[in-house]
């Protein structure tokens, strides 16, 4: 059986985790596993340290070579439902990004305006974090493998002002901070909000402590295991005793009340908003966003359409993705409704 070497680096790179949050259905709960359990998964975590892909989440059906007849590279990864045609895309990068707090600050910034960019063009959606990527190693899915990698600058040849941010990128100094006190800031801000779904104090302290795990793993010199585990019980400790506190304060369940038509009983201190219920409002004003934006681009589009359009001529796609300043695949896509 042949070896697929772009699975194969793809499954290195998780292997630097002890364990990864996983999912087959987001619904019923994400486990945290290790790889060997988690690679069964239809839906897993990828290093949130170390930022190995660029990944979209292209929520309307495309093939990959859909992908390159709109002017985009080949992906190094397509992984595609097959029920409905959408696809997650990875471009693999030669060189992953850090993003550890002490990391340079300029390769994270163009990292993120790569990705920012490739989305809108491709006409991805812009609510997807990166964070659980459909994975290619579950026989879910169909997936296409390129055995490629690209350099970040391999994305930028149209554009000087990025072209600047990576000449800036490459020749900074890491300004380096305690290791010890690098885990603790970063990871203690983590727990803030992993706390909200913990059950139990073990259960709690294990995630922190993997979090902690996975971080120290990113630097050129790590800390002991003993040094980790030291940071892990007092982040642990601290955050789970501050709880209740930390709960009666949180205002992100909150932020969909009224427009949203959600009650708002469960949203106002008396009854604590579970983790389910947290990501059905975070899902649907994501959602109700999204809408929001997708009407404003459509009567963009259709008011631009009319002003180029006469009584024996009627514009390209491409003439109006110019006019518009919009991206070709966010043209495609709401053609019908603009003619």
């Amino acid at each position: 059986m042949q070896v697929d070497n772009t699975l194969t680096r793809f499954y290195n790179h998780l292997s630097t985790v002890d364990k990864l949050q996983c999912a087959n259905k987001f619904d019923d709960g994400i486990s945290l596993l290790p790889l060997n359990y988690a690679k069964h998964k239809k839906n897993i975590q990828v290093h949130p340290f170390k930022k190995q892909y660029i990944a979209l989440d292209i929520d309307y059906p495309i093939t990959r070579f859909e992908i390159v007849k709109m002017g985009f590279k080949l992906p190094t990864i397509f992984i595609q439902n097959p029920k409905n045609g959408h696809a997650h895309i990875l471009y693999e990068l030669t060189c992953p990004v850090s993003f550890q707090p002490n990391s340079r600050k300029a390769p994270q910034k163009l990292f993120k305006e790569v990705s920012k960019v490739l989305g809108e063009e491709m006409g991805a959606d812009e609510n997807y974090a990166g964070h659980f990527i459909k994975n290619p190693l579950n026989k879910a899915w169909t997936v296409h493998t390129n055995d490629v990698t690209y350099e970040l600058k391999d994305f930028l040849a149209d554009s000087e002002s990025l072209n600047k941010d990576y000449s800036k990128a490459v020749s900074s100094k890491n300004i380096e901070i305690g290791r010890n006190q690098t885990i603790f800031d970063t990871i203690r801000k983590i727990a803030y909000q992993s706390v909200l779904f913990a059950t139990c104090p073990k259960e709690f302290k294990e995630q922190v402590l993997n979090d902690c795990k996975t971080l120290n793993q990113s630097f050129d010199n790590p800390l002991t295991g003993k040094e980790v585990k030291q940071i892990a019980t007092s982040i642990s400790k601290w955050v789970w005793n501050k709880k209740a506190s930390i709960i009666a304060n949180d205002k992100q369940s909150k932020k969909n009340i009224g427009i949203m038509g959600f009650g708002p009983n469960a949203l106002q201190g008396a009854i604590p908003v579970n983790a389910d219920e947290v990501k059905t409002r975070q899902s649907a004003g994501a959602k109700y966003t999204a809408n929001i934006k997708s009407s404003a681009t459509l009567k963009t589009l259709q008011k631009a359409f009319k002003e180029l359009s006469n009584a024996v001529y009627t514009p390209t796609q491409k003439e109006l993705a110019e006019h518009t300043k919009l991206g070709i695949a966010t043209i495609k896509r709401h053609w019908k409704s603009i003619i």
